[in-house]
């Protein structure tokens, strides 16, 4: 098991940044998604 001196160096949260600004792009590139406030404001 791997040791960590911050939570930054952990692999599943440098992806979840990651994931964090695909979905993010998304909201701004897909006019349907940026247009539907109620999912885009869960996302």
């Amino acid at each position: 098991m791997a040791k960590y001196s911050s939570f930054e160096e952990m692999e599943v949260y440098q992806k979840s940044l990651q994931f964090g600004v695909k979905v993010y792009k998304l909201t701004l590139t897909n006019e349907k998604i940026a247009k539907d406030y109620g999912l885009k404001d869960q996302l």
